[in-house]
């Protein structure tokens, strides 16, 4: 899209896709020096062209993820979609993070009381991320017990966002699906939501003669079957791995714009803290492939002391 906006020729092209590149990372690189007050330089910038993972550096992929900063440019005449991959150096990254976000988290703790800190730790990063995959292999199991399908539910990655951008992350299109509050030593919302074609025909699989409606009865109480054995899955996953029992309301089955669906759970949220995970998934079964997007909610203070007992054990 930038390029079609752009006069000349390739050549000059690929210098103005290269310039916006640089002017692009140079005040994303200052303001990430100006809040932690150090001095970030970078090379300059080199044009190249590449399709999917292979956009990213030689042994990339080899631990345990990226971190993927995400940015939106509005043109006068269209939108421009545009990623930041960060790969930073683990060891120092990681000093970087903590001794920032040290202090302010005593702060925290000491505003509020004494409270614990709402902070995830950096450590234990790639272990939330282990979780979500723990999950998904469980309720990839689970799917195949119920329907006697091969089943698979690929995690793509996780994602870390403000709550008040997740609705925005669902969007605007219809979707349906099911929504559980967690209760127990990590407590909150998943909800599992589908596009609305995605939905229909799963629900189709799943059942035994076509519906009379596409996203009728029958559907949804195949859907919250579904996301029943899929929601068991996870947070047994997630139980095992923090060593705690985790359980589940009854599904509620939600089919609505997107962002209605979430909104209600962000809203109670919300009231005691800032962010919330997205785990982007697939489900793969015999003859059929649908998208869904799993929204964990977790309370941050209870997922924080899960983690932080995690890697103390």
């Amino acid at each position: 899209a930038l390029l079609s906006l752009l006069p000349g020729g390739q050549s000059m092209e690929r210098s103005a896709v290269t310039e916006v590149g640089n002017i692009a990372l140079g005040g994303f690189l200052d303001g990430w020096a100006n809040y932690l007050g150090k001095a970030i330089d970078m090379s300059p910038p080199r044009y190249f062209e590449a399709d999917g993972a292979a956009v990213l550096p030689d042994g990339a992929l080899a631990g345990d993820g990226v971190f993927l900063f995400e940015s939106r440019l509005d043109a006068t005449t269209t939108d421009l979609d545009f990623s930041i991959y960060m790969l930073p150096d683990s060891g120092p990254f990681r000093d970087l993070i903590v001794g920032k976000t040290a202090p302010a988290a005593a702060a925290g703790g000491e505003a509020a009381g004494g409270t614990a800190s709402t902070a995830v730790p950096y450590e234990s990063l790639s272990t939330f991320s282990s979780l979500a995959k723990k999950g998904s292999a469980n309720a990839a199991d689970n799917i195949a017990m119920m329907t006697g399908l091969e089943t698979s539910v690929d995690v793509s990655r996780l994602r870390f966002v403000p709550l008040a951008d997740v609705p925005a992350e669902v969007g605007t299109e219809p979707h349906a699906g099911t929504v559980f509050e967690l209760q127990g030593e990590l407590s909150g919302y998943l909800a599992i939501l589908f596009q609305e074609s995605s939905a229909a025909a799963v629900a189709d699989a799943m059942l035994p003669m076509e519906p009379d409606e596409p996203l009728g009865d029958m559907a949804q109480n195949a859907l919250c079957e579904l996301g029943n054995v899929m929601t068991s899955g996870f947070i047994d996953g997630w139980a095992n791995v923090l060593g705690t029992t985790i359980t589940h309301s009854p599904p509620e089955f939600v089919h609505d714009i997107g962002a209605s669906t979430i909104s209600p759970l962000v809203a109670k949220l919300s009231e005691r803290q800032d962010y919330g995970f997205v785990i982007d998934t697939a489900i793969r079964t015999e003859g059929i492939e649908a998208r869904c997007d799993v929204y964990a909610l977790p309370d941050e203070r209870e997922l924080a002391r899960a983690l932080d007992h995690l890697s103390d054990s």
